[in-house]
């Protein structure tokens, strides 16, 4: 029987890792990754990973703010962390604090009436939580030689574990060595203001056999974007191979999400996009001649920020297709109020902004009992860390109808795993063994990219 898993020191790395090109959406511009990364040692020898990417816009926090709860409240938590077992261990991470009525907290920063820098050790903190339940749980699965599958019997999530998940994902999960997630694919990003770079991503990723993209919109340039890639896929939406979904990242206020949108659904019904099509054609259900298939999108994300949840109902009305909720979504409260207003079509579950795997899980869990699909998110230039972690709830949550991430190298310069997790052709996702998030991460690289240099918390 292994001895109890106990944490005698923490190591937080705040990273600043160069990307390939710059990403760019409606929020922000970004050139260089900047994760957090944990690192928890226990007592016997064995070590745990976890990542995060606080955003302001997302959850309220930024860098300065994680990193203090992380060497506040969550440390004290992670001092009393004592499991003489995997359940023990889950009790625990279950029982790690958010911080001080934290999606009331989350929405106040979110709307400006408080700075993310000025975070107080009660306020919200589900990034900084999520970094530190990540790595407590990679280290306890490991410890304990436990799966996934295992820990979402342990939650009493039916729809979860081997016997509700997919193609080989399910039937590896047990054994703790190897899974494939076989559903769903990854999508392909469009996140770039510039038409021409657009239209080479889309090309890139079409000969790279991917059939799910968003696009990200919001800008002024938006519109003239969404119609270049619509004469490069419309046809395959209107013929079902392939997907579109749009992502304003809140930019927009209900006046401006209703006039763009309501103009955009016009288009198919104008014929505007069935005649940029390469044959003039639409779809080949023979309803193409008004061009009515083409512009099915399968939904658009975040079109209001934070706190207008109210005023989606109407919108949806207006617009018709599915709303896939992300800054809007970071609790279970912020899930159930999205099911009282009637709007709960897909939740965008990202681990690092929903406070952890747990938390993560429970969340697809509500959407699950609710009828709301579900699409996992994930961090733009997280690390194969996170990836893998990722990974493993597609493990066990089969339910979900788009992914994103596992990006490794191709975003990012330099992984701080030897292995870079990256998905295959057409989106395959990669293999993870092992246990835990199955990541062998380099600690040099880890070291080296660490900007300002690791901070080292021993405990005893």
């Amino acid at each position: 029987m292994p001895a109890p898993a106990i944490v005698r020191r923490m190591t937080l790395y705040p990273l600043r890792i160069p990307l390939r090109g710059a990403v760019e959406h409606a929020r922000a511009t970004r050139s260089f990754a900047d994760p957090i990364v944990v690192k928890v040692e226990l007592a016997g020898g064995g070590v745990g990973y976890g990542e995060t990417l606080p955003r302001p816009y997302v959850t309220g926090e930024d860098r300065e703010s994680a990193l203090r709860a992380m060497q506040g409240p969550l440390l004290d938590a992670v001092m009393a962390f004592h499991a003489d077992s995997l359940s023990a261990a889950l009790e625990a991470l279950e029982a790690l604090p958010w911080g001080r009525d934290s999606a009331e907290r989350v929405g106040a920063a979110l709307l400006g009436e408080t700075s993310p820098s000025d975070l107080s050790a009660g306020a919200g903190f589900p990034s900084a939580r999520a970094g530190v339940e990540l790595a407590l749980l990679d280290a306890s699965l490991r410890h304990f030689r436990r799966s996934m599958a295992e820990v979402a019997g342990w939650m009493g999530l039916t729809f979860a574990g081997p016997a509700g998940a997919s193609g080989r994902a399910g039937k590896r999960a047990a054994s703790g060595s190897s899974s494939r997630a076989a559903h769903p694919r990854f999508s392909g990003v469009l996140a770039s203001g510039d038409l021409g770079r657009t239209l080479r991503q889309l090309r890139l990723m079409r000969l790279g056999g991917l059939r799910d993209f968003k696009l990200k919109v919001g800008d002024d340039g938006d519109e003239e974007r969404l119609r270049a890639v619509l004469r490069k896929i419309g046809r395959a939406i209107a013929r079902g191979r392939a997907t579109l979904r749009l992502d304003a990242n809140g930019a927009w206020t209900p006046t401006q999400a209703r006039e763009r949108l309501v103009r955009w659904k016009d288009f198919a019904t104008a014929g505007e996009v069935k005649n940029a099509l390469p044959d003039g054609r639409g779809s080949e259900s023979g309803r193409g001649s008004t061009g009515a298939n083409v512009l099915a999108l399968a939904g658009i994300e975040q079109p209001l920020p934070r706190g207008g949840e109210a005023d989606l109902p109407a919108l949806r009305g207006e617009i018709g297709w599915p709303l896939i909720h992300d800054e809007s979504l970071v609790t279970q409260q912020d899930a159930q109020r999205l099911m009282e207003l009637g709007v709960a079509d897909v939740f965008n579950i990202r681990l690092s902004k929903c406070g952890g795997m747990l938390a993560s899980l429970r969340l697809a869990s509500l959407a699950w009992r609710g009828g709301a699909r579900i699409q996992l998110g994930c961090m733009v230039g997280e690390t194969s860390i996170l990836s893998g972690a990722g990974l493993r709830f597609l493990e066990v949550c089969p339910h979900v109808e788009w992914a994103e991430g596992c990006f490794g190298t191709r975003l990012l310069t330099k992984d701080v795993t030897r292995r870079s997790l990256k998905f295959g052709y057409a989106g395959k996702p990669p293999a993870v063994t092992g246990f835990g998030w199955g990541a062998g991460v380099d600690e040099r690289t880890l070291a080296m990219l660490s900007d300002p240099p690791p901070i080292e918390l021993h405990l005893g």
